[in-house]
C-alpha cells in the first residue's frame, strides 16, 4: 500500500471524520437561485403581451385616421368620446383612448370642446 493510502482514514476515523466536518458550509445553495428568462425566437412568433400592445396601437392609429377625416376643426366632448367608444372594444379604453390623445397632443380637449387640428389652434395662439 502506497502512503497516501495508508493515511486516509478507515473505519471509525472515517466516520469520526465524516462527523467533525461542517457539510451545510460548503453546500451549493441552489434554492435562491432564479432561473434565466427565456429569451423567445421572434421566428416561433409574438408574446400574448406583445400582441395586445400591437392591437391597442392599431386601434389608436385607426382612431388618429378617422379623427384627421373629420372636416370640422373641433367638435363637442361627448362626440369625442363617442367616436373613440366606436373603436375600441370597452368604455374604459375608450376613455384611455381620450388621454393619450389629449397627452399627446393629437387633440386639445378645453373643457367641452375638442379641437382636432392642435397646430390650427397653435397658429391662432402666436398670431
Amino acid at each position: 500500500m502506497s502512503l497516501e493510502l495508508r493515511s486516509l482514514p478507515i473505519g471509525d476515523k472515517l466516520m469520526e471524520k465524516v462527523r467533525g466536518m461542517d457539510i451545510n458550509k460548503d453546500r451549493l445553495r441552489l434554492d435562491g437561485l432564479i432561473p434565466p428568462v427565456m429569451q423567445t425566437d421572434p421566428r416561433d412568433g409574438i408574446s400574448v403581451e406583445d400582441a395586445h400592445k400591437l392591437l391597442r396601437l392599431s386601434q389608436l392609429e385607426m382612431l388618429k385616421s378617422k379623427l384627421r377625416q373629420i372636416q370640422k376643426s373641433s367638435i363637442p366632448y361627448s362626440e369625442f368620446v363617442q367616436i373613440c367608444m366606436e373603436g375600441c372594444s370597452n368604455s374604459d379604453q375608450a376613455l384611455e383612448f381620450v388621454k393619450i390623445l389629449d397627452q399627446f397632443g393629437t387633440v386639445i380637449v378645453l373643457g367641452e370642446c375638442v379641437f382636432l387640428r392642435p397646430e390650427e389652434v397653435n397658429i391662432l395662439l402666436h398670431d
